[in-house]
């Protein structure tokens, strides 16, 4: 994090964010930063909005309007998205899980025709996202599209 003051004497700052499709440059006005000093010290992960822009070189900087801490409830990654489709869907479902390969959410499909279950190869495993299951249950209905997540209490019973 690098921080800087402001004409006006304020402290903004500038940090580079990571997430799964890229980097983006991050500029923290004063105003922002006062309510989110400590989360940036602190390189928790956290939700951003704000206001995009992409250069012609393709740095892709985003003006913060709000930054928040992602509690431990929010940060946990489903385990498992499980699809259940009939085998004329198979195609449409392949083409969307495709955009989204390369993640550590498994998938399950069960062929309700032909009752038959398949599990992806891990290259095929998604990045689960808002964008991913809304196509998914547009597709194939809400009825049919799940996420499992860990067991909370798995640790506690490895461990007693």
């Amino acid at each position: 994090v690098k921080r800087k003051k402001t004409k006006a004497g304020s402290q903004m700052a500038l940090f580079r964010l990571l997430d799964l499709q890229g980097a983006a440059d991050i500029l923290v006005f004063p105003n922002v930063l006062k309510k989110v000093d400590r989360l940036i010290a602190q390189e928790q992960l956290v939700i951003l909005e704000g206001t995009v822009s992409a250069e012609e070189n393709g740095t892709v900087r985003v003006l913060a309007q709000k930054i928040e801490p992602i509690n431990a409830e929010q940060s946990q990654r489903p385990q498992a998205l499980i699809l259940k489709l009939q085998s004329g869907q198979q195609d449409g479902v392949l083409r969307i899980l495709n955009r989204f390969s390369g993640g550590t959410t498994q998938v399950y499909l069960y062929l309700e025709d032909l009752r038959q279950w398949r599990k992806a190869q891990q290259d095929k495993w998604v990045f689960c996202s808002d964008v991913l299951l809304n196509e998914l249950i547009r597709l194939l209905g809400r009825e049919r599209v799940e996420l499992k997540y860990p067991e909370k209490d798995s640790e506690a019973k490895k461990n007693s």
